[in-house]
């Protein structure tokens, strides 16, 4: 993850570390060596992990909701206690790098992020946002320059003249290693302002469906792809004709994403998710053709980002990591909300 603070709606709705060191006020809830994570920074990545959550659902939820299993044993409220503690814990390990790096902010450098600081300050709204979610004026200062580090450490092994070079062959293999393409054939069972079509539209589809599965299972690529073209709801099939070349780190839904990845190049599979039933194709990544320049870009960013998270969990794992476990089970995701 890779966060962007230039403004203050920006730092409540993304993750972003609250990293406190030793002497905060509030007890330490984590530490990663000598580095404490307090309780009022826990609070906060926690609440703002759930809130960002609610963002993507549409804002409400069910009851029951956070109960919710996401892979075996464990719940979207698990997955968001896990998420705030691997954020908050990899921004401090950024920190330790920071410092044992040898790195510093250029004059330069230090009177842009101060500009960007005092800009986000002015807001109208800044006090009374900072408020709900219990931090401070100083707490928004600390975590801006936090980030700030954070990129920082990033370029020094990632950047252009960075430590590790990232090599056109290394972003090649990992393409074919983590990417996979897929073209679908899209049936919406929702309108377009998200509402369920009415059960005589969904039946009809689901039959149509069955029916181009039938057809698709033996039809060639070319064929295949003249179907898109007549019957695909997707919006996206005239801007994505080669398909959607994705590794496991995109936003597709869930039943999308495992269905691509435990296909065989050439195999064809009916889905159905949240966006509606797809018969999907896998093809073969075709580096030689599809890696455009911009792609190449694109994943060699990924593949940056990959490797400098390898690079934070195995100093992690040198520092050592201890939880307050009475802390950290004090704060109930299905109940967490904004303070008054």
């Amino acid at each position: 993850m890779r966060p962007t603070l230039k403004c203050l709606a920006l730092i409540l709705v993304a993750c972003f570390a609250l990293t406190t060191f030793c002497g905060c006020a509030s007890s330490a809830a984590i530490r990663v060596g000598k580095i404490a994570i307090s309780e009022n920074d826990y609070f906060y990545w926690l609440l703002s992990y759930k809130m960002s959550q609610l963002q993507n659902v549409g804002g409400t939820v069910e009851e029951g909701f956070w109960d919710t299993p996401v892979s075996e044993g464990i719940t979207v409220a698990d997955s968001i206690k896990t998420a705030a503690i691997d954020q908050a814990v990899t921004f401090a390990v950024t920190d330790y790098l920071f410092e044992q790096e040898g790195l510093s902010f250029t004059s330069e450098e230090l009177t842009e992020i101060n500009k960007e600081i005092s800009s986000a300050q002015a807001s109208s709204s800044f006090a009374s946002t900072l408020k709900k979610f219990g931090i401070s004026s100083s707490d928004y200062t600390r975590m801006y320059y936090q980030q700030k580090r954070y990129y920082k450490v990033f370029a020094n092994h990632f950047g252009t003249e960075g430590l590790t070079p990232v090599t056109d062959e290394a972003v090649r293999q990992f393409y074919e290693d983590e990417y996979v393409r897929v073209k679908h054939i899209q049936l919406k069972l929702v309108d377009s302002a998200g509402k369920a079509l009415d059960s005589a539209t969904v039946a009809a589809k689901r039959t149509q469906a069955q029916t181009l599965l039938a057809e698709a299972l033996s039809a060639s690529a070319e064929d295949f792809d003249a179907m898109i073209s007549e019957y695909s709801e997707d919006s996206g099939k005239s801007t994505y004709p080669e398909g959607y070349i994705f590794n496991n780190t995109m936003s597709f839904p869930k039943e999308f994403m495992t269905a691509s990845f435990e296909m065989e190049v050439g195999e064809v599979r009916l889905v159905e998710t949240s966006a509606g039933l797809h018969i999907l194709r896998k093809e073969a990544l075709e580096p030689d053709t599809y890696l455009t320049d911009t792609r190449l870009t694109q994943i060699k960013a990924a593949y940056a980002q990959q490797q400098f998270s390898l690079l934070v969990k195995e100093k992690r794992e040198e520092l050592g990591v201890t939880f307050n476990e009475k802390i950290l089970n004090k704060y109930n995701v299905a109940t967490i909300t904004y303070l008054s």
